[in-house]
């Protein structure tokens, strides 16, 4: 609605006043306003409101650009684009969550009641099966406890260490890396392509990074550019450096920069990026169902062999 606003004539403080007197937002907007009245950036006063880091970020590259139109379309249309994207995920994973309530539920009734009916008549209390069926519990919750103490070390670690090696260690996780080196990719093409549109040159950008006040990995890049630039290594090659960033990003910088039409070919570039990462969560999420309803036929398998197979060893044992 912001977007709509100021495309139609408004200025920023006037579509932010229009939003709060038409009572959209009203707490909301009433602290932006509030904090706006005081002397914060638009950006800053959407950081304290706990807006997201990544709105927070263009909004703080376009009080740089001047582009607060645009990047406020943009900002737009991603959250549009991820809005349906996550109505996909709830209807795909709608469906088999109800299967795997059902599975457990039947799970906890056999433990309870069929279990143990079972043990007495056939006298196999020390069969694996059974022995699985009955800890069944445990190892999952000992299975959920690993992977939360995992990922809180993983946390713990990322605190000590820079921001650039954090994701650079992420890039390396299967899966996981395609995602991050997109929306990445993206958000630089798409910053440093307004930043080259207004003619500003390398130094300046990275100066103009260093001092971002949100995004501890994009002024990590700055001063780092900052640095490497003074050392006499182009952007290309700093770009080719970094794990976290597609490699093609770097072919970019040297074509447009040879072309003198730098700007605009980043932004193409990061649409292109923006485009492949919906197609990658599109793809991901096809693979949802299968993967759940797999995991869900294995365990209704193996529930069966564990009811079937002392039975069928007991009436061995009455033909022999």
């Amino acid at each position: 609605m912001l977007a709509s606003l100021i495309e139609g004539g408004f200025s920023l403080a006037e579509a932010c006043r229009f939003i709060h007197q038409v009572k959209r937002f009203p707490q909301t907007s009433g602290q932006i306003i509030g904090k706006m009245n005081s002397g914060e950036e638009f950006s800053q006063a959407l950081k304290s409101c706990g807006f997201q880091k990544s709105i927070v970020i263009q909004l703080e590259f376009s009080h740089i650009h001047g582009d607060l139109k645009g990047a406020l379309r943009n900002i737009s249309d991603s959250l549009s684009a991820m809005e349906k994207q996550k109505q996909k995920l709830k209807k795909i994973a709608l469906y088999p969550m109800i299967l795997l309530i059902f599975l457990f539920a039947t799970l906890f009734f056999l433990r309870q009641f069929l279990l143990p009916q079972l043990k007495d008549q056939l006298n196999a209390n020390d069969e694996w099966y059974f022995v699985l069926l009955e800890e069944l519990p445990a190892i999952t919750l000992v299975a959920t406890m690993l992977i939360f103490l995992i990922s809180l070390t993983f946390w713990l670690l990322s605190k000590r260490i820079s921001q650039i090696k954090k994701h650079s260690i992420l890039a390396k996780i299967p899966f996981f890396k395609g995602f991050l080196k997109d929306y990445l990719s993206f958000t630089l093409a798409q910053e440093w392509g307004n930043l080259f549109k207004q003619g500003l040159e390398i130094k300046e950008v990275s100066l103009l990074m260093s001092q971002l006040e949100t995004s501890g990995l994009m002024k990590e890049i700055g001063l780092k550019m900052q640095e490497d630039t003074l050392k006499g290594i182009s952007l290309e090659e700093q770009v080719k450096s970094w794990d976290f960033i597609h490699e093609e990003l770097s072919v970019i910088i040297f074509s447009g920069d040879a072309k003198g039409k730098l700007g605009d070919e980043l932004s193409f570039y990061a649409r292109l990026c923006w485009q492949e990462m919906i197609y990658r969560m599109e793809k991901a999420m096809q693979l949802i169902q299968p993967l759940v309803f797999l995991f869900i036929a294995l365990v209704i398998l193996g529930v069966y062999a564990a009811i079937m197979l002392p039975l069928y060893s007991s009436m061995g044992d009455v033909f022999q």
